[in-house]
């Protein structure tokens, strides 16, 4: 339940562009400051989920389009890697 609850707080939205002469730099900041604690979060539920049976269930976003943060994160976790550095071209 707490998985749901989290998932349909933290969803992603869609990012407004403000042009009333605001601060934009400052409000980017913040939402990515956000954006990278529900990163944290998600990622701490899924390492306490011991029950994945499949690359979906493992799935969230952050700053990927197609949910591939959380397979990324899950594959990271799960495989024994040296070098855990990532580099999406």
């Amino acid at each position: 339940m707490l998985k749901k609850l989290l998932k349909k707080i933290l969803k992603p939205k869609q990012v407004i562009r403000v042009n009333d002469g605001s601060n934009n730099q400052e409000i980017h900041k913040l939402l990515m400051d956000v954006k990278l604690q529900n990163g944290r979060i998600w990622s701490q539920l899924l390492l306490q989920n011991k029950n994945i049976k499949s690359l979906h269930a493992a799935e969230f976003i952050v700053f990927s389009q197609l949910w591939d943060d959380g397979i990324l994160q899950y594959l990271i976790n799960s495989l024994e890697i040296d070098n855990k550095t990532f580099v999406e071209f």
